[in-house]
């Protein structure tokens, strides 16, 4: 039979256990229970509630662990009584009769709690890199003393040569003024562009085939006369060339007319040569369905000599398939 004694020793280690302390004979004093003493039997670890400093600390999700605190409370806030001085983004305007005139408009509010002292703002005509604290600007803007919620504007003008810039500005540069935060005092990069851009390059010119299928859209030769218009063409100077090049592009026919005196036209043949070879055409070559008899005038009298020679001695053959390919 277990005595008293037996009993009363256990009891009180489970006890002392509970309440998270151990007690130490000899010299050491007494404790509180670290997470790693915690491990003597899974019944009492799975009994034992979980206190607050056993968790890791949570950390920050740019991965910088916060300074520890005690019984899980959050960190000090950030001091109330400062200024805090933002800059809002870059506003400029180009002026100037070649647009070489840069005005930038900056904006600076007190989003702090107290009044901020005098103040600078410098303004970095070009860079291509954001300045850090303590880098001086091109130019320095004072500021005056900012009620909490008050805004200043300041503005600056600037003629530089033409080009493209990329510009910056920044609140308190050295750093003089105690902020409730510090990263609001830049603003940029604002990407300028100064000058009249140059005009567009010229289109390329366009080679005799190109013109004349132009002129003959604008009437200029008579209908299938593309032989006569590259005859014309290919010998004609670089200036004659480049104007009937501008004119094709801007479908211009008065122009393309006018570049360069165009040949004399053939004379037309006479007409019962045309009359007898349409007839023939028509009537022995079955292409009745494709052209009618006006339309084979109209083609038979704007025929240059060779084409109209190759006619006749087509039809003096009895050749539709080649009457056909004098014609085109």
């Amino acid at each position: 039979m277990l005595s008293k004694k037996t009993l009363f020793f256990p009891l009180v280690a489970l006890v002392a256990i509970s309440c998270g302390r151990t007690f130490v004979t000899g010299d050491s004093e007494d404790s509180a229970l670290a997470p790693a003493d915690r491990g003597l039997s899974p019944y009492f670890d799975s009994v034992l509630p979980p206190r607050p400093h056993d968790a890791a600390p949570t950390p920050h999700p740019d991965g910088v662990m916060p300074p520890p605190h005690h019984d899980g409370a959050p960190p000090p806030p950030p001091p109330e009584h400062l200024p805090d001085l933002v800059i809002q983004p870059l506003q400029p305007t180009i002026s100037g009769s070649n647009n070489d005139r840069v005005r930038y408009v900056l904006l600076v509010c007190n989003q702090g709690t107290v009044v901020s002292k005098e103040a600078r703002v410098d303004l970095y005509y070009h860079q291509l890199t954001a300045p850090t604290v303590g880098e001086l600007g091109d130019r320095a803007i004072s500021l005056p003393p900012l009620e909490p919620g008050a805004c200043t504007s300041r503005r600056a003008t600037w003629r530089p040569a033409p080009g493209t810039y990329s510009s910056w500005a920044q609140v308190d540069p050295k750093d003089v003024i105690a902020e409730i935060y510090e990263g609001n005092n830049l603003a940029g990069p604002l990407m300028v562009v100064v000058g009249t851009p140059p005009p567009p390059p010229p289109p390329p010119p366009l080679s005799c085939t190109q013109i004349c299928g132009a002129a003959l859209v604008c009437g200029l030769f008579a209908p299938l006369n593309f032989d006569e218009c590259l005859s014309w063409c290919d010998p004609l100077s670089d200036a004659a060339h480049s104007c009937l090049s501008d004119a094709a592009w801007a479908n211009d026919c008065p122009a393309l007319g006018a570049c360069a005196p165009l040949p004399t036209p053939p004379p037309l043949p006479p007409p019962a040569i045309c009359d007898n070879i349409c007839r023939w055409f028509v009537d022995s070559c079955n292409i009745a369905p494709f052209i009618d008899s006006a339309l084979c005038l109209s083609i038979c009298q704007n025929l240059p000599p060779q084409s109209l020679s190759c006619v006749r001695d087509a039809e003096a053959q009895n050749n539709c398939q080649a009457a056909l390919g004098c014609l085109l």
